[in-house]
């Protein structure tokens, strides 16, 4: 009988190509997908590039928000008011963003001039704002500390000295922050932040909270809310309310209902409603 040829057991097919072949190929996407990937960094860097005043530290354009702290110094803080005041001024630091811009004035007992600026810190970006491949977050936390932390703590201490006063000109002063701060084309479709650290009790030749009956409607009537009222559309307020010992004047129900339709009523957000602690 004869025999049958059995299959061959060498394959038919050709073989593939080798482990270094394979291995070049692999290195070759990876590159250039870290070429086109760099490519596109660099790209979006430059064309999202942003011209610094050096003076400001701001984009020449301006911020791209503002938050504007008042703090009123015409009467005292207690140890435990002047921590809460801290604690607060550190979280509305840490909400500015890159070129963002932190504003603090303060209210003091003169009727004339302009109200007293404090600090103007515009935020360089700290180390988690750097771009990869294009911004070292070394040179940014540096600049962060030295141009934005350091000169905003440093501010601190001047704020909580109280100043003798007869005089408390809140809504006066507000009008001229807003005016100064708000006001400029510049911070149009801009964020707009302001807070306000006082007792709120206003005494001024245009209305006074002290020893006397006060009342919201009577006062938007008057002549004295049409020279003193201020735009204050788009802006979001915080209102920090420091409670104080006196029988002169009641911050109740009424006193906090006055501000928040002042504010409404000039186009204003209340955000905020805070007690400061002590």
């Amino acid at each position: 009988m004869a025999s049958r040829s059995r299959p061959s057991l060498k394959s038919s097919s050709r073989s593939g190509p080798g482990p270094w072949t394979k291995a070049a190929m692999i290195f070759g996407i990876i590159c250039i997908i870290f070429f086109i990937g760099g490519l596109v960094t660099y790209a979006q860097f430059f064309n999202e590039t942003i011209e610094i005043d050096k003076a400001t530290g701001c984009p020449n354009e301006g911020p791209i928000s503002r938050t504007v702290i008042l703090i009123d110094q015409t009467d005292t803080f207690s140890p435990v008011h002047q921590i809460d005041i801290r604690n607060q001024f550190v979280e509305y630091k840490k909400g500015v963003p890159r070129y963002g811009e932190l504003v603090v004035y303060s209210i003091r007992p003169s009727l004339k001039g302009p109200p007293t600026l404090v600090i103007r810190a515009c935020n360089p970006g700290n180390k988690d704002d750097a771009r990869s491949l294009v911004e070292s977050t070394s040179k940014m936390g540096k600049r962060w500390v030295r141009d934005f932390d350091i000169p905003i703590k440093a501010v601190m201490k001047d704020v909580l000295k109280p100043m003798s006063s007869k005089t408390s000109p809140i809504i006066e002063t507000i009008q001229a922050v807003v005016v100064s701060e708000f006001g400029p084309p510049n911070m149009n479709n801009r964020g707009k932040e302001f807070v306000i650290i006082s007792d709120l009790l206003q005494h001024s030749n245009a209305l006074s909270h002290y020893g006397q009956k006060y009342d919201v409607d009577r006062f938007l009537q008057s002549p004295a809310y049409n020279k003193l009222s201020a735009d204050l559309r788009d802006v979001d307020v915080d209102l920090l309310y420091l409670y104080r010992d006196t029988k002169s004047a009641h911050q109740n129900s009424k006193h906090r209902d006055f501000w928040m339709r002042l504010i409404q009523e000039q186009g204003g957000s209340v955000r905020r409603f805070y007690k400061v602690s002590g």
